[in-house]
């Protein structure tokens, strides 16, 4: 066994299979994953877009193609615009396992839709999701500052609402 002393104590090495040898302390996978679950699923007319392309940008082609699918038609975005549309993001619980290699979350939240109605009033319509990732580590820019990338987004059954 490996030991390593710092200022805090005295701690075990502990190998992970990580080929890049690039740890991630599990607060910043977790706000890494909320931070693209507000991209991929909180949106209005004027930020859809720019959203959508963020998220994107930290997934690879497999996961891309996932995500896509699910906006694949412009009817979320016509709601949107004709009657001023706003889904906002609630993210209800968050596990993360940063001790293995990728790393994986398991998110789940709730999307409320909100728009006018043809009588002028706020209807809200309520989802539950879950999503798990698996991310691994990548270089970190200004498009991407936490260095992850999404390797594989599956859709999960909502948890209890």
């Amino acid at each position: 066994m490996v030991y390593f002393a710092t200022l805090e104590g005295t701690h075990v090495g502990i190998r992970k299979d990580n080929p890049t040898n690039n740890s991630k302390e599990t607060f910043e996978v977790e706000n890494f994953a909320i931070r693209f679950i507000q991209d991929g699923f909180a949106h209005s007319e004027n930020n859809y877009q720019e959203n959508i392309e963020r998220a994107l940008t930290v997934m690879n082609n497999t996961s891309r193609v996932t995500l896509k699918k699910l906006f694949s038609d412009d009817s979320l975005f016509q709601v949107y615009k004709e009657s001023n549309g706003v889904t906002t993001v609630y993210v209800k619980s968050i596990h993360t396992d940063t001790q293995n290699y990728p790393y994986r979350s398991q998110i789940y939240f709730q999307t409320d839709l909100k728009f006018l109605t043809g009588q002028g009033k706020v209807k809200t319509h309520s989802y539950h999701q879950g999503i798990a990732l698996e991310m691994q580590p990548t270089a970190r820019c200004s498009k991407n500052p936490y260095g992850l990338m999404i390797t594989d987004l599956t859709f999960l059954n909502h948890e209890e609402k």
